[in-house]
């Protein structure tokens, strides 16, 4: 990099990003695996239910990033779509927002901030 370049975010080693990235996934697969509704109860077994459903989701988005970032995408355009915001924009957003965290493990909260820099691009 010559000297009157300046470095940006994307020039930051991807090993940077990879304990914060780690803490959240730890953080996703521990709250997937705990129940705080007692046995026997109807709001434990609706717990279980979605939980059970989420974890395996989850699984299949790690080995799939792609999906992952397919689905974040056709969220943000229903989101959009609902509340009458450019919905190509918000879809593009999301998807990008859901490469970055999935795929190339950056921390959820840099993500989301720029996210929100570029939907301010935008309007």
């Amino acid at each position: 990099m010559s000297d009157n370049q300046t470095r940006t975010d994307h020039d930051t080693p991807q090993a940077a990003y990879a304990p914060v990235a780690a803490e959240v996934r730890s953080d996703i697969e521990r709250s997937l695996r705990t129940r705080h509704f007692g046995q026997g109860k109807v709001l434990f077994a609706v717990e279980d239910r979605a939980k059970s459903a989420g974890s395996r989701a989850w699984e299949r988005f790690k080995k799939r990033p792609y999906a992952g970032i397919a689905l974040a995408s056709a969220l943000g355009f229903g989101i959009a779509s609902l509340t009458g915001v450019g919905e190509l924009a918000v879809a593009v957003l999301c998807g990008y927002g859901a490469y970055e965290i999935l795929r190339r493990g950056r921390p959820v909260g840099e993500t989301v901030e720029e996210m929100v820099k570029g939907a301010e691009n935008i309007g």
